[in-house]
């Protein structure tokens, strides 16, 4: 009878224990009212992989907009800070000579884009005792290079006249309406004129030398021309 007993009191404690856990999960004290534990797969039963938060520390900050240009890609300057402008109020002056100067002088610059030009001018003397040998040669390929010629006693009367072009095609300035040649580097559009004078041959001179993007230039292209009188 004392067994019985104690079999029954045992039963009991297993029911009671039961029905209070089954009682926790369900009045909220073990969970969340009204709200699920989120679903551990996804749709195709394959285990679902937690979402990035939306700041974790240890990842970088994207980087800083570089600027992108037409094309899409990233903008770049070109280091030119002597960049002559396309006209005679803009133009770059080069360093004057004479035919008693037989050093050649060397000018550098940038075309920037397809439709960057670059204007110089040029006072050149001619003096007594010394002859000329003029040459303008461009060392460039994929670059257009202009010089053209006004005498300095052309208020004489007579026009400049360019009688051939050493290297390239002859041809007048829009701007300026003076003669000149024209060629793509490298080349040596250099012309040959003859000033007039009475009492003496004076072939002292003003030149204007324009440098001009083709359509093989690229944008940043650097050049070199030379020049002596």
């Amino acid at each position: 009878m004392a067994r019985s007993s104690a079999i029954l009191f045992v039963l009991a404690c297993l029911s009671g224990t039961a029905a209070v856990l089954a009682c926790g999960t369900s009045n909220g004290e073990a969970g969340t009212p009204g709200i699920e534990d989120p679903p551990t797969t996804d749709t195709n039963g394959d285990p679902q992989k937690p979402s990035r938060p939306a700041f974790e520390a240890g990842f970088p900050d994207p980087p800083a907009d570089a600027g992108t240009g037409s094309d899409g890609g990233t903008t770049t300057s070109c280091n030119d800070p002597a960049d002559p402008g396309p006209n005679g109020a803009t133009a770059r002056t080069l360093d004057p000579t004479d035919d008693c100067n037989e050093a050649t002088i060397e000018v550098k610059g940038v075309i920037s884009n397809g439709v960057d030009v670059d204007l110089y001018k040029l006072s050149a003397t001619d003096k007594t005792g010394c002859l000329t040998n003029t040459t303008f040669p461009l060392a460039t390929a994929g670059v257009e290079m202009c010089v053209h010629v006004r005498c300095k006693n052309e208020a004489l009367g007579d026009t400049t006249a360019v009688t051939n072009c050493v290297g390239g095609t002859k041809k007048t300035d829009p701007t300026s309406g003076w003669e000149g040649c024209c060629a793509v580097g490298p080349a040596e559009p250099t012309p040959e004129y003859d000033c007039p004078g009475f009492a003496a041959d004076d072939d002292s001179a003003d030149f204007l030398v324009r440098v001009a993007p083709t359509a093989s230039t690229k944008d940043c292209q650097a050049y070199s021309f030379s020049y002596r009188f």
